[in-house]
């Protein structure tokens, strides 16, 4: 039984308890309280008959236990002081299991972990959505300052809520500040998967109530008009895109070897495709008015369908979707920006992804089925209703079989 008493010259109790090897030991409380000193050289002695060597156990021997012993006391008083830290206790539980002859736990800092996430989606992702996560995770480290560097668990939902409304306050929207709450949720549920951490801080913060902005699909008209403001390569790109939902990207990098004329199909991987997936070319119908343009402009083997267009870029002051715009505006299609006021970018209810936007559209008003519409465009999950926009007219129609649950009027007289 460990014993306690006073020392001369200090107002602590000193406590004596037998260590592991069955040597007596000698250590401050740090209590006043002679009772209080007592529970504490207990505690002290059942932690170290824990460590105690037993030469009958045929279980794992432990390679320190003195130091272990000696680190229990030191948690023990930094929590009874209030100053024991989460590293602490994480350091020890990764001390037991080195000295049982496990790997020690797993302790990366939010920087290393998120470096290793966006190397990752850099190598498997397409190279937009790649660069979403790379700047998301980098601004969000970055907000972290010097916590940055410490282990991954110390991140929590208050950091998650302050870099979201830090991004509210440089002028992004609401829905662009809970696209970057989404994106930073990835790295989170990977870690834990892992067993970095036991919980993900992006679950306990709420999204920002917002009105999602859409994007409208063209007009009969409209695309009359911009098929008579646009040169030979821009009418292609147009049929291309609203007779095949191709994006901007896939549209002016189409090869003419790509493009079989006689089987009637087009041949491409999209852009967009996840990069680790197995390569895996889709076929696209090829419908009689892009045939019609594709037959009166053949070309053959690498050469880009589109050779002026394929030359520029996607963004920019001289990218495709800035000439497009200025192409909408020669037809004379009035664009509104739908953006809240204060944002930092604009986002248009036309451009050129709204063809995708027409090409489904018109497709759903045809009758033609969603399974059919999917396939066509590459869509493969709910986004799909997002880019089908029905006409009045259509619907009307497609319900009008529905049979009445009250009498017609009776005709006047």
């Amino acid at each position: 039984m460990p014993s306690v008493h006073r020392h001369l010259e200090t107002p602590y109790w000193q406590a004596s308890f037998r260590g592991h090897d069955g040597r007596w030991r000698m250590r401050s409380t740090r209590e006043t309280d002679r009772s209080a000193a007592q529970a504490v050289a207990d505690r002290w002695q059942r932690e170290a008959d824990v460590l105690a060597v037993d030469p009958t156990n045929q279980g794992i021997q432990l390679a320190n236990p003195a130091e272990l012993q000696e680190a229990f006391i030191s948690l023990t008083q930094r929590a009874k002081a209030g100053t024991l830290t989460l590293q602490d206790g994480q350091k020890l539980v990764s001390d037991l299991l080195a000295a049982s002859g496990q790997d020690r736990l797993r302790n990366e800092t939010t920087r290393e972990v998120f470096a290793s996430f966006v190397r990752e989606k850099v190598t498997a992702r397409a190279g937009s959505t790649a660069k979403a996560y790379k700047q998301f995770c980098e601004a969000f480290v970055a907000s972290l300052g010097k916590r940055a560097d410490l282990p991954l668990a110390n991140v929590t939902a208050r950091d998650i809520q302050d870099f979201r409304d830090a991004e509210l306050a440089r002028g992004v929207s609401g829905a662009s500040a809970n696209h970057a709450i989404k994106i930073l949720t990835a790295p989170f549920n990977q870690a834990r998967r892992q067993g970095l951490i036991t919980h993900n801080p992006c679950e306990a913060v709420d999204a920002v109530g917002h009105e999602a902005a859409e994007r409208v699909p063209f007009t009969a008209e409209e695309l009359s008009a911009l098929l008579a403001a646009a040169d030979n390569e821009w009418k292609g790109m147009i049929l291309l895109a609203y007779t095949t939902g191709f994006r901007i990207s896939d549209c002016s990098r189409l090869k003419w070897a790509d493009v079989d004329l006689t089987k009637g199909v087009i041949t491409q991987r999209p852009k967009k495709e996840r990069r680790d997936k197995a390569s895996k070319k889709k076929e696209t119908v090829i419908l009689d008015e892009l045939r019609e343009w594709l037959t009166a402009n053949q070309g053959v083997g690498e050469a880009f369908v589109f050779p002026s267009i394929a030359k520029r870029p996607p963004s920019g002051a001289s990218g495709t979707s800035t000439i497009f715009s200025k192409l909408m505006v020669k037809a004379g299609i009035v664009v509104t920006n739908l953006s809240p006021e204060g944002s930092k970018r604009a986002f248009y209810d036309k451009g050129f992804h709204c063809l995708r936007h027409t090409s489904i559209s018109a497709a759903a008003n045809a009758g033609v089925s969603s399974e059919v519409r999917k396939a066509h465009v590459g869509h493969n999950s709910t986004v799909h209703e997002r880019y089908t926009h029905r006409d009045v007219a259509a619907v009307k129609s497609a319900l009008s079989a529905m049979p009445r649950i009250n009498p017609k009027p009776a005709a006047s007289a």
